[in-house]
Order: C-alpha cells, then sequence, then structure tokens
C-alpha cells in the first residue's frame, strides 16, 4: 500500500476524518444524482463496446460493461454517470479515454454495488451508496468514495 487507508478504528483523529469525509461524498452524491440527464436508458444499460460523449447519463436499473467502453471528450468534458442499480464491469475489458479526456472530470454515481472483475481497467471517480469491490489485477486511474465499504485483492488504483 502506497499512500493513505483511513478506518473507523485508526488512530484518534480518523474517525473525525471519516465522518467529514462521508458527509463530503454524500455531498458529491446528491449533486452528480440530482443533474438533470441528457440520456436516460441508452442502450438499457449495457454500455459493452460502445462510445460515449460528453454529458449525464441516466439509469434506473444496472449498468454492464461486458467488453471495452471507451469515453470520447476533450479535457475539460464532464461525463456524469447516475446509476440506480449496480455497475459490473467484466474480466479483462477497459474504459478507454479518448481525445484529451481526463479520468478526474468522469463521474460513477451508483446507488448499488459496484463490481470491477479480475483484469479490468476502470477509469473515473466511483461514488458509491454502499459497496465498491476491485477484482485481482483490475486498475483504476480515479478515486474510489464508497459508504458502507471498499474491498481490493492485488489492484492498482491511480489518484487523478
Amino acid at each position: 500500500m502506497t499512500g493513505q487507508v483511513y478506518a473507523s478504528d485508526y488512530q484518534h483523529d480518523t474517525p473525525t476524518y471519516l465522518t467529514n469525509a462521508i458527509a463530503d461524498m454524500m455531498t458529491a452524491y446528491d449533486d452528480g444524482a440530482g443533474r438533470t440527464a441528457d440520456y436516460t436508458e441508452l442502450h438499457t444499460g449495457d454500455l459493452s463496446g460502445k462510445t460515449l460523449t460528453s454529458g449525464v447519463y441516466m439509469w434506473s436499473n444496472d449498468v454492464l460493461i461486458n467488453t471495452d467502453l471507451t469515453l470520447d471528450g476533450q479535457a475539460t468534458d464532464v461525463f456524469i454517470f447516475q446509476v440506480a442499480g449496480t455497475l459490473n464491469m467484466a474480466e479483462n475489458t477497459k474504459v478507454h479515454l479518448t481525445g484529451g479526456l481526463l479520468a478526474e472530470h468522469v463521474y460513477w454515481v451508483v446507488a448499488g454495488t459496484v463490481a470491477i472483475d479480475v483484469g479490468a481497467d476502470f477509469q473515473g471517480i466511483i461514488i458509491s451508496m454502499t459497496n465498491v469491490s476491485m477484482n485481482t489485477g483490475s486498475s483504476l486511474v480515479g478515486m474510489i468514495y464508497a459508504q458502507t465499504s471498499v474491498s481490493m485483492d492485488a489492484v492498482t488504483v491511480t489518484k487523478q
């Protein structure tokens, strides 16, 4: 582990940091989930093999990424994905950012579980109301915020 890890039973300042972080996460979640959608129920939640441009996307159910997904935008473009269900990314798949798009401008606002399978490469900031799991050999360029838990097994997370 390189970086910082916080848990409720760590040193005396950590619970205060976590309380503040959870409040900030809830503010970010409410902001992202409250944005007006440009696209609703696109591809009935199956983003496999798709190329998307910037905007706010909303699904009232689960979202799947079973083959590579491409997000195409400029460095200042913003993507917000509002997912009322779960977000599942299949084994050895990738989220590609093209056109200069930065992972720090891609927000995955998910009410349910986020599951990134073995060897998958994910991009963006995950804000989950429940839990996030990253399986062996998966990677993320971005950040993870989860209200319940984050589980990782031999993964790489690069903050952006």
